[in-house]
């Protein structure tokens, strides 16, 4: 193949993960997000191995041998690494416990804050405005907003928002607040994420 057709392809390949990167985040489709390292080091050292192995072959055979064979083994070994712990960091969560958020406190602008929450447990969010102009909150899930899990404001006159949720997976969460008072008074609340017992 000619030099500039394989540059041409390598550059479509990577223009074909950078789209597929960003439709993947705007459509908040993790499955595709956590494997496409895996295929962009693939790419990449296929690349590698097509324009180093041209020149090699003027050199003696074993010199063309061990490239190979140095290529291959850092081509499996990259794979190797990326695919452990993307698998290691999809599998494992750290312990949630029977209240895995109980946070107090103001909000100006904005805070949030990221509890692990375990999989096949039904917990209750329970969310209070204790003084302020109100705040509006939303839940979502690391490391996208995949999907938005609840969305509401609370106000003087609506001061508590309860709702339950049960995991499929485990993982971390987003618990976003947003002042609707913008800077000029705060608001003043209090979280708590409990197991429901029965």
């Amino acid at each position: 193949m000619e030099l500039w057709k394989l540059n041409t392809a390598f550059k479509l390949f990577l223009l074909s993960i950078s789209a597929s990167f960003l439709a993947s985040a705007l459509l908040h489709y993790t499955p595709v997000l956590q494997y496409l390292p895996v295929v962009l080091t693939v790419g990449v050292a296929l690349y590698i191995s097509l324009i180093v192995n041209p020149t090699l072959r003027r050199r003696p055979l074993r010199v063309y041998l061990m490239a190979t064979v140095l290529i291959s083994t850092g081509l499996a070994l990259s794979v190797a690494t990326v695919g452990y712990f993307t698998l290691t960091s999809v599998g494992s969560c750290p312990s949630a416990g029977t209240v895995p958020l109980d946070w107090s406190g103001n909000v100006i602008f904005y805070v949030e804050c990221h509890p692990y929450l375990d999989a096949g447990v039904t917990y209750q969010f329970s969310f209070t405005l204790l003084s302020g102009p109100g705040y509006r909150l939303r839940v979502t899930q690391d490391p996208f907003p995949t999907p938005i899990l609840h969305i509401a404001s609370l106000y003087p006159s609506a001061n508590v928002e309860v709702w339950n949720f049960t995991p499929s997976s485990c993982g971390k969460y987003w618990v976003e607040l947003l002042n609707v008072g913008f800077g000029s008074q705060s608001s003043y609340y209090h979280v708590v994420i409990a197991v429901v017992t029965t």
